[in-house]
């Protein structure tokens, strides 16, 4: 619309957008709560095969339908709590400056103008009955003219903004029914699903708690979210440990050798993946000389029901992995050559076989870089869709980007700051970011994430000295719906 009447203005009430909202957010709220039930009670039911991939895939389908419409109430309720957010101030601003003029004598037409409506002539009349000179009332007179011309300006111009804000108040509540499918009829919204399996890629919020210090004694402590394992580094003052005792993959990997978890994976039907470096203690093994170094080419690859026996090797350094369930294979993320550059990539498994479950970890194919760094990252499957990786590199902060599908990272280079290196509020030294769990909430669609990380040791030590700590921080990840395809 164009600038508003006077008389409409006056009988305006925007304060009724915002009590449509609510009634929408319920329905929202409602809607992803049953359908989060529905999803997970589908990928809790214990099968396997086919008929498994068929009904979870579907499951997945039909629950981002569910959030593309939950989303689409959201977005409509938005319109309206916005709409009124911008126009009741406005609204009553211009009612409370038409009431201000008209009780000091000004009149406002339709069309906001502003007129001086005091009585000159009996004020003059009286002043010559008083016998007093009228130049008083001259100045006066003027004066108020003048502000009559300023008001006027004012006035249309806040009737403009008005205007503006009520035509892009009514274009977002139609583009929000029209994402619906929605009508106009006064009954309500009537929905029209549309079957897609297109993402948006979740956003990594920037709302991380500061770093809290959780355990000293060894670092890294790498594990899978929500499960409690923990796969040690290096100890100060003991080899590495897994889940509190002595990692049995140590008398495998060679000898005078140590294992050193680089990332995890959850794979398929309840898999835990744990990846290695397994640098030697000495160098040359077998010397006296220390080993420093904690980086070895192609990180290998164990299943955690057997943890002492190696099934496969990454591609690359550094590894960590995530299961997609789209294409049942594993995805890993880490450094290429032998692990020492900034540069990262993913790579791509073979689809997992189930007669010959391990076949995936010796064939790799390169999709394409990503997050660079040259210190350890995890690659992790969202609960609540997407995925999402993490990074340390020397000197930096702890980074994370998402996306929707693995592909999908790819070429994001840049991530949100989720842990620093700084002393005021963050970790200096931070390496080592790994997921200690992830839980989904339907009803904000959010991902909440605990992050551990780890520090060599403390700030102002010798330089020669090794005492590590882990700490852990908090932050979340939101969950947007699937795009509604054009209309063809």
């Amino acid at each position: 619309m164009g600038r508003p009447q006077k008389s409409n203005v006056l009988r305006a009430n925007a304060t009724a957008l915002g009590d449509l909202a609510k009634p929408l957010r319920d329905a929202a709220t409602s809607l992803l709560q049953s359908a989060w039930r529905v999803h997970q009670n589908v990928h809790d039911f214990k099968w396997e095969g086919q008929a498994k991939n068929a009904a979870e895939g579907r499951a997945d389908r039909e629950y981002f339908q569910d959030r593309a419409v939950a989303a689409g109430y959201e977005d409509l309720a938005d319109a309206y709590e916005d709409g009124k957010s911008a126009m009741q101030p406005m609204i009553e601003h211009l009612k409370s400056k038409v009431q201000g003029l008209e009780a000091d004598d000004f009149a406002v037409s339709e069309d906001w103008v502003v007129t001086d409506t005091y009585d000159y002539a009996a004020a003059r009349k009286l002043a010559k009955l008083m016998g007093l000179d009228d130049s008083d009332i001259n100045t006066f007179q003027a004066q108020r003219a003048k502000r009559a011309a300023d008001e006027t300006a004012n006035l249309q111009q806040l009737a403009d903004d008005l205007g503006t804000a009520d035509a892009s108040t009514a274009n977002a509540i139609n583009e929000a029914k029209a994402a619906l499918g929605a009508t106009t009829d006064p009954n309500g919204p009537q929905i029209v699903l549309v079957d897609n399996d297109t993402q948006l890629a979740p956003t990594i919020n920037a709302d991380a708690t500061p770093p809290v210090f959780e355990s000293s004694g060894d670092d890294l402590d790498a594990t899978i979210p929500n499960t409690g394992i923990n796969i040690g580094g290096d100890g100060a003052h003991h080899h590495p440990y897994l889940n509190g005792g002595p990692n049995p993959l140590e008398s495998n990997v060679g000898p005078d050798a140590r294992p050193i978890p680089t990332g995890t994976a959850a794979g398929p039907n309840g898999q835990q993946l744990a990846f290695y470096s397994t640098p030697p203690y000495h160098l040359p093994p077998g010397s006296n000389t220390p080993n420093n170094g904690y980086v070895t080419p192609n990180s290998v690859i164990v299943d955690l029901q057997n943890p002492s026996t190696v099934i496969g090797r990454a591609p690359v350094a550094q590894a960590s992995g995530a299961y997609d369930r789209r294409s049942n294979t594993i995805f890993v993320v880490g450094n290429p050559g032998d692990g020492h550059g900034i540069g990262r990539e993913l790579w791509q498994s073979d689809p997992i076989d189930p007669h010959n479950p391990n076949a995936w970890a010796n064939n790799w194919h390169k999709v394409g870089e990503v997050l660079p760094g040259n210190r350890e990252n995890q690659i992790t499957a969202l609960q609540g869709g997407g995925f999402m990786l993490t990074g340390s590199t020397d000197d930096g902060p702890i980074s994370a980007v998402a996306a929707a599908t693995p592909e999908g990272l790819v070429g994001q280079t840049r991530g949100i700051p989720v842990v620093t290196n700084l002393p005021d509020g963050g970790v200096p030294g931070v390496y080592g970011p790994t997921v200690v769990s992830d839980h989904f909430d339907p009803a904000t669609g959010r991902d909440t994430i605990q992050l551990r990380v780890s520090q060599y040791a403390p700030p102002g030590s010798p330089p020669d000295v090794y005492d590590p700590q882990t700490f852990t921080s908090t932050f979340t990840v939101s969950q947007p719906p699937p795009v509604t395809p054009p209309q063809q």
